[in-house]
């Protein structure tokens, strides 16, 4: 299982690791380090609420992180999938890799 963080780094918004490795059958889950918004990962711009009901909140210091539930995410060898902030769809995309 593969663990996303959500970080906004000097302003902007960035998904690390992306892209992501996974094997053809895996699991991915993100966590929000970013203290100023929420964000809710998608592969559809237009439907935020496919991989998680609701986005996660915004980073407090001296508290874990909010993390979506570990997703089941599949796809063949050599290929790879994109992914989107829900919450904000025309900001930076994340890449999946399996």
């Amino acid at each position: 299982m593969a663990t996303v963080n959500i970080r906004r780094v000097g302003g902007v918004i960035v998904f690390d690791p992306s892209p992501v490795a996974l094997g053809s059958n895996d699991f991915v889950m993100w966590a929000n380090l970013d203290p100023e918004a929420p964000h809710q990962p998608t592969p559809d711009k237009t439907q935020p609420a496919l991989w998680m009901d609701f986005p996660l909140p915004p980073f407090v210091d001296g508290e874990p992180a909010a993390t979506s539930p570990a997703l089941s995410i599949t796809g063949a060898a050599g290929t790879s999938k994109t992914y989107y902030d829900g919450c904000d769809p025309d900001g930076p995309a994340g890449t999946i890799s399996f």
